[in-house]
């Protein structure tokens, strides 16, 4: 979260744009659409205030006058082939000052659906991304022989292009034949590729730009920034080069994927049936992926970027934040209101207010004293709850022990100048430094600073402050200086860096549990601050640095960063505003221009690393702001400081979507918004509509009015109701994330996922499939409403907890009289679904509740008198990395028989019965009958539709049947 103040958000810079343009939120011109000329501006034109300001660096050169390469040297084998790439005409010097003379080119058949195409400059001198952060493909190639895969690999030898061709029937996936040269220079690669007309196209992440993309006069810029508001249409907190195109076909809907493994800024063109990539360096490192469904792809991906990493149970629950929580008193204050009112309170969180003047790893001497602040953490655990605190990734510059350990370590950035001294940036604590994870040391330093101040996990130390969780903000890296050149010390008063504490009070009360009081002579006082004594430094700048101000323009737009956002005449705009300078080195010799979007991943890392140092042998819970291609191996992520408002309630669907095809299933927005103040209906509904999200945090900005779900009364209605579902189907979204770390499944599915061949779902983003496709979820969205229409694809359907069947045409249809605390819940036929037969406040007990199983047949097929239902429950301790004992149960239900079968692997010891079955869709004569284990007189009854069987006591630990008859 960006503590900056998201009220009354301006729009900042006059664009010098020529004739106004109409924009559509989904297929007219953004503020990033247009098409690159020859000095990198842009030639299409917005009307608007954005300032994009062309590179002051000098090139001569075009893409028009590029030669692209011709392919010799073609070796083939059984799994693939070999090529060298020859320049073919003279150096254009497009936006690079070296055009690479000769290329390598590598095919390989990894596996039956995935094929590897590599491009790279023959000497190896174009940037990759480091081993050392993120080692892929992680499932190594299989090498199978092309008879076997899926896809095909074609080329024209000169001007060299290739073609992917789906072999069973022919269709072409990419193609880069007649798309323009293949430019391949130190500063710029371009490649394009064909598509089909109105393309079906999702990904090319992180944005807020909604679920299916717009092909016409539409661009992606992939730059990781602190993006304030969650605006449209500008760079986001992550860039994840990946995308699906869907497709209806001769042979039925097809689904495939393409990766491009390159982490440098990049521009993404998609105008004209033509996806133009335009990356600031690096190599072509494509994966293509055969599917041919939606979840395939995205299974396969994952064997590149890595199995993700997703939650401990207890990390499903609810939590609660707020930025401007004052004191210690404060936090332990809403931890006991929740209880108070009855809603479910899993995992406290403190923001940046923990820290004294800002500075991580300490604590407020006068707000949050840490024994205090242990005592409240301690409290916090003597309920079964649990604590989660923030920690930014820059350390201040000053006279303190992280500090002065990192420097005598030499593990932060080193300065642009070459003078081995630290770099220095402006955050929250005012000068600030930045841990250098590439580094080979900085890992260790980071692991002994949270052990240091966090200490040992599970110790008879009285000092450790216990977190079972960490949250990481400012990762992009977030940089408050925005132009070089820039006198930090003024900077930092002007944008009050670090701000006044609060002052310091008496506890209006006491709370049970926490005997501590404020201590006395304590008063919060500043740090001295270094006033405005020294002017600014132009040359830093540096015009003349192509890593600063590379000759192709990303379009790097701001978005809306308000007052944060300086406009200096004669400054040009450049990609290290606001972030760490591109021209750092760092001590593996990579360029901060190269790997700056890897920079959120590393701190996941690094962070995973160390609190599995502190907390060996359990899950780690980590929450993270920045992303790329993998991240999901070390960290869920948050979708930002978004705005209270019921465009970003919706927006945040397609957000969490996207995010299951980046392979981070473990995603959720800041419920009721972040910036502004939420209302009371607002609030109520976004806590009903995330009744799925993996990640469930209610959270807001210190300028807003206090929005816990205990504030208003049809917010607690909301929550108490939404989170009694959340919590009984709990186990079945641990089922749904476990399978996620096993194969990469998605935990949250859009509708053509399960609905491939009904066109009318490829753009619906209002609604969506939760607990891996079971739940139909058909959010309200408009103030005030209390009705909502939502899209019931040809499928059989039924009412959450009542249970009343319904069938769905392929039609529009009106919810109505649907009360605030209500959201619409279908589940989807064909699934057995695991539930607690009763909820709880915390998750430690509700692991103790019985289990209920609802069957739900599939509508039957033709000449069918029944459907069929699948469905899994998997369990373990809910927190241990490698559980000793585990569970996985399979439910079959076949409709044609009328028989349950429960089989699986019975590992995990329980006194936890299955009480209960819910048979749906029957009538009142059906008889049950069971086999495997005994029933003594089990209670029948029998009510819409649904025949219960009650009292059963059914063990955990052995398969059984049911029958009937």
């Amino acid at each position: 979260m960006d503590r900056r103040t998201l009220q009354g958000l301006v729009l900042t810079g006059s664009a010098a744009w020529a004739t106004p343009i109409a924009i559509s939120p989904r297929q007219g011109k953004s503020p990033e659409s247009g098409t690159p000329s020859a000095d990198g501006s842009l030639t299409d034109t917005f009307s608007g205030n954005w300032t994009v300001i062309a590179s002051p660096v000098n090139h001569t050169g075009s893409i028009e006058s590029c030669p692209g390469y011709r392919a010799t040297d073609v070796q083939t084998s059984s799994h693939g082939l070999t090529a060298r790439l020859e320049l073919a005409g003279p150096e254009c010097h497009a936006f690079g000052a070296v055009d690479y003379a000769n290329l390598t080119l590598l095919v390989n058949y990894d596996s039956a659906n995935r094929l590897h195409v590599k491009i790279a400059d023959a000497d190896n001198i174009a940037p990759v991304i480091p081993e050392a952060l993120l080692k892929y493909p992680e499932t190594a190639p299989a090498d199978v022989d092309e008879s076997e895969a899926a896809l095909r690999f074609e080329y024209v030898a000169e001007p060299f292009s290739f073609a992917v061709v789906r072999k069973s029937n022919n269709e072409t996936l990419f193609n880069t034949t007649g798309t323009g040269p293949l430019v391949f220079e130190d500063q710029y690669v371009r490649i394009a590729s064909s598509l089909p007309q109105d393309a079906n196209m999702y990904g090319l992440g992180e944005h807020n730009d909604g679920l299916r993309l717009p092909t016409s006069n539409y661009s992606r810029t992939l730059w990781n920034r602190d993006a304030p508001g969650v605006p449209e249409y500008t760079p986001l907190y992550g860039s994840h080069p990946v995308y699906q195109e869907h497709r209806l076909t001769s042979e039925g809907p097809q689904t495939h994927g393409v990766s491009l493994m390159n982490a440098h800024g990049m521009h993404i063109l998609l105008d004209n049936n033509t996806i133009t990539y335009n990356v600031l360096g690096g190599i072509l490192d494509f994966f293509f992926f055969a599917g041919p469904s939606p979840q395939q792809v995205i299974r396969d991906y994952i064997t590149v970027i890595g199995k993700p990493t997703t939650s401990p149970y207890w990390g499903l629950g609810s939590h609660n934040c707020r930025y401007g929580y004052r004191d210690w008193f404060e936090v332990a204050a809403a931890v006991q209101n929740y209880s108070n009112a009855g809603i479910p309170l899993e995992t406290a969180w403190t923001d940046i207010d923990l820290y004294d003047h800002r500075q991580v790893f300490t604590t407020s001497p006068s707000l949050f004293p840490r024994d205090l602040y242990r005592q409240v953490v301690d409290f916090v655990h003597s309920r079964d709850q649990h604590y989660i605190v923030m920690v930014d990734p820059a350390v201040a510059a000053r006279d303190y022990g992280p500090y002065n350990r990192g420097v005598e370590q030499g593990v932060f950035m080193k300065n642009w100048n070459g003078d081995g001294t630290p770099f220095n940036g402006l955050v929250w604590p005012g000068r600030t430094v930045f841990p250098d994870w590439l580094a080979e040391n900085t890992t260790s330093y980071w692991t002994n600073e949270f052990i240091t101040f966090f200490g040992q996990s599970n110790t008879s130390s009285s000092d450790t402050i216990d977190i079972d969780g960490v949250w990481l903000d400012m990762s992009e890296p977030a940089n408050f200086v925005d132009y070089l050149g820039a006198n930090l010390d003024r900077l930092g008063v002007e944008k009050e860096a670090p701000p006044e504490p609060p002052t310091m009070r008496t506890p209006p009360y006491t709370i049970e549990g926490i005997p501590g009081t404020f201590p006395q002579g304590s008063n919060g006082s500043l740090v001295a601050r270094q006033v405005l004594t020294y002017p600014d430094n132009p040359e830093e700048a540096n015009f003349s640095s192509p890593w600063l101000y590379p000759p192709y323009s990303i379009n790097d737009t701001r978005g809306r960063l308000g007052q944060f956002e300086r406009d200096n005449p004669g400054v040009p705009k450049n990609l290290s505003d606001l972030t760490m300078r591109t021209d750092l080195i760092h001590a593996d010799g990579s360029r901060e221009y190269s790997v700056h979007n890897l920079f959120g991943l590393a701190f996941s890392k690094a962070t995973k690393a160390a609190m599995q140092a502190r907390r060996p042998g359990k899950k780690t819970f980590i929450i993270n702001r920045a992303t790329f291609a993998g991240s999901g191996r070390f960290s869920g992520h948050w979708l930002g400081d978004n705005l209270s408002t019921w465009r970003q309630m919706r927006q945040s669907v397609a957000q969490m979507l996207n995010f299951q095809m980046y392979g981070m299933p473990v995603v959720g927005a800041d419920i009721c918004g972040f910036g502004g103040n939420t209302t009371e209906t607002l609030c109520a509904r976004w806590a009903a509509l995330a009744i799925f999200a993996p990640f469930y945090r209610n959270h807001n900005d210190i300028a807003g009015r206090p929005q816990e779900f205990y504030r208003f009364n049809l917010t607690t209605q909301s929550a108490i109701k939404t989170l009694d579902i959340r919590y009984r189907l709990l186990d079945a979204m641990y089922t749904t994330l476990h399978t996620a770390e096993q194969d990469g499944s998605p935990a949250l599915e859009p509708l053509w996922y399960r609905w491939p061949a009904d066109n009318n779902t490829f753009a619906i983003e209002n609604q969506y499939l939760g607990l891996g496709g079971a739940v139909l979820v058909s959010p309200v969205y408009e103030e005030n409403s209390t009705s909502v229409s939502a899209y019931l694809p040809n499928d059989r359907f039924y009412e959450l907890d009542t249970w009343t069947p319904v069938d769905g045409n392929g039609t529009w249809v009106n919810f109505t009289d649907v009360p605030f605390d209500t959201v619409p819940l279908h589940l989807r036929g064909g699934v057995v679904l695991p539930m607690r037969s009763q909820s709880a406040n915390v998750t430690k007990v509700l692991r103790t509740r019985d289990f209920t199983l609802v069957v739900a047949p599939a509508r039957p097929a033709r000449n069918a008198t029944e459907g069929d239902a699948q469905g899994e429950l998997y369990l373990d301790d809910g927190e241990s990395l490698e559980p000793s004992e585990t569970s996985l149960l399979n439910f079959t239900y076949n409709g044609a028989e009328r028989r349950l079968s429960v089989d699986g692997k019975f590992g995990y010891s329980t006194d936890v019965k299955i009480a209960r079955i819910l048979f749906l869709g029957q009538d009142a004569s059906r008889q049950a009958n069971f086999e495997g284990q005994s029933v003594a007189s089990p209670n029948v009854t029998f009510a819409n539709s649904t025949l219960s069987l009650s009292g059963l006591g059914l063990s955990l630990g052995s398969g059984f049947s049911v029958t009937l008859s």
